[in-house]
């Protein structure tokens, strides 16, 4: 339940549950890795890190760990990896498990759970103006849902997998099978056809814009005890799912990392 993000020639590998206070740095060049240890301010889990301005953003985390009533981090927080410190910024409308994009110097977040896993998913969608310190609350998205990240692939917002923990069939269902979009030109929400539904519905699968497509890797279902292997792409052009090659291992609960021609995954 960690985050996985590029800044510089580096890959951050930060927060989760079974070591929600360090970070684990990948230095591309060198091919190696190092720790932080204990230097995260709170047991961060649950969360899509974002690379902006020479700093890594968490917004919508849980700040505790204790399954399954995570409470939600009251504070937006950055990581300066240069002086590797953390930087304390304004209070947000509080929730964990949500996706969070940056585009054109606006920070979205989407959805969310105030609560961790007994319930309390949101269809929340607000935005940050980093400049300004501004937060500013949108339109609610098309329904609620947790255990996701979002993605962005031109002017669209991809609101994709993800469940609504504690609902209807327990603590790790429903999972959600339909696509929500929204419009940042238009400045409006909708929902892709049933046909072109998610065709593997799940829940905390990697979600990244891959070279203008977006892919859904992995994730986990409530009638599997094992995270999958499943990987799909939508194609935004021709408004098409296909089936690619399947993960070497299945996982779920982790972010992923395009960097150049590739899509990183670890943890």
């Amino acid at each position: 339940e960690n985050s996985f993000v590029q800044a510089g020639h580096e890959f951050f590998l930060m927060g989760g549950r079974e070591s929600s206070t360090t970070i684990d740095i990948y230095d591309i060049e060198n091919d190696s890795w190092r720790s932080l240890n204990n230097i995260n301010p709170h047991s961060f889990n649950h969360f899509q890190a974002v690379s902006y301005q020479g700093l890594i953003w968490v917004i919508g985390a849980f700040e505790t760990n204790d399954f399954p009533n995570e409470a939600p981090a009251t504070n937006i927080w950055m990581f300066d990896p240069i002086n590797e410190e953390w930087i304390e910024g304004p209070e947000s409308r509080r929730r964990g498990s949500a996706g969070l994009v940056e585009h054109r110097g606006k920070f979205y977040i989407v959805g969310g759970n105030k609560q961790g896993h007994n319930g309390g998913y949101v269809n929340y969608f607000d935005m940050y103006d980093p400049q300004t310190g501004e937060w500013t609350v949108l339109e609610d998205a098309p329904r609620a849902r947790d255990h996701f990240f979002a993605a962005t692939i031109g002017s669209n917002l991809y609101v994709v997998s993800g469940r609504q923990s504690g609902g209807t069939g327990g603590t790790f269902a429903p999972v959600l099978p339909e696509v929500d979009v929204y419009d940042f030109n238009s400045q409006t929400w909708s929902t892709l056809p049933e046909s072109l539904n998610l065709p593997t519905p799940r829940a905390a699968a990697i979600v990244n814009n891959y070279l203008g497509k977006l892919i859904v890797a992995g994730g986990e279902v409530v009638t599997d005890t094992l995270a999958l292997p499943i990987t799909e792409m939508f194609d935004p052009t021709s408004m098409t799912w296909e089936t690619l090659d399947s993960l070497n291992f299945g996982r779920h609960g982790t972010q992923g990392v395009v960097s150049g021609k590739g899509l990183y995954v670890v943890a």
